[in-house]
């Protein structure tokens, strides 16, 4: 308010997502909102150290530091698209390293990102999983997803995906679908994960979702096709509904960790 034809430009670090903005106008009122105040209090966190300047320098020390550092975690998964070799990694709360260098930036940044977003609490029962592309001049975050185990029994849990999200420079090269089927498939193997749910998933994220329970059940050979099989062709259910095959595929759970066990 108070501003004609403003512009606001964040630019970011590539591992950790500090910010550094510019703010142009054509002209100012009197009486304008202090934009400046209002982008420092969207990007801080109490207790946190700062991680968003106007000053070009600071930011530029940002960058050289981040292409310094080595990152830690656990390596989960290497993942190859277009060439590109990145590394899924896995983080949790009880890292206060990590919670201290990624979570208050990657938290803030999510506002810019998913509508009616919330930070998450502080809770023993909260992993994080880190999308980044190393390249010569160090590491470049690509995406992450944050999970939960919520209480289903004594000895049972419910994981919850919870935040999921690909940064725009990486958007549209099948990431998304890789990480998703990886968590999918790690966690599907664990014995006391009752159910995987997604909260809140937008349009997107049910159609990843969607898309890969379908692929599962082809690959199961829950499908059959009517006539000669081509691109064209009509499929039709071999068991008798929907929900008889999304319980063939929760069956798999116990079957695939069995076959684990024997492999290891």
């Amino acid at each position: 308010r108070g501003f004609k034809n403003p512009v606001i430009r964040l630019y970011f670090t590539p591992a950790r997502l500090r910010v550094y903005y510019e703010i142009a106008y054509d002209e100012m009122a009197a009486n304008h909102d202090d934009l400046e105040q209002q982008l420092k209090e969207h990007f801080a966190v109490e207790d946190s150290e700062r991680f968003i300047t106007n000053c070009f320098d600071e930011f530029n020390q940002w960058v050289q530091d981040e292409n310094a550092m080595k990152i830690e975690g656990e390596l989960v998964k290497e993942i190859s698209v277009n060439g590109r070799q990145y590394e899924f990694k896995k983080f949790s709360q009880s890292d206060e390293s990590f919670l201290k260098t990624f979570n208050d930036p990657y938290q803030c940044h999510l506002y810019l990102s998913i509508e009616n977003t919330n930070f998450i609490e502080t809770d023993p029962y909260w992993d994080y999983y880190v999308l980044f592309l190393p390249d010569a001049q160090g590491y470049r975050v690509a995406g992450f997803v944050t999970v939960y185990k919520s209480y289903h029994s004594l000895d049972k849990y419910r994981l919850r995906i919870s935040q999921f999200i690909v940064l725009h420079e990486f958007q549209k090269q099948g990431l998304a679908n890789e990480m998703f089927g990886f968590l999918y498939n790690k966690f599907q193997l664990v014995k006391e994960c009752f159910q995987i749910t997604m909260e809140s998933p937008t349009v997107i994220m049910n159609k990843i979702h969607h898309s890969f329970i379908l692929k599962k059940l082809l690959e199961d050979g829950y499908f059959s096709f009517k006539g000669e099989k081509n691109e064209n062709s009509l499929t039709e259910l071999n068991g008798p509904d929907i929900k008889q095959a999304l319980d063939h595929l929760e069956s798999r759970k116990e079957s695939m960790a069995a076959a684990a066990k024997v492999d290891t």
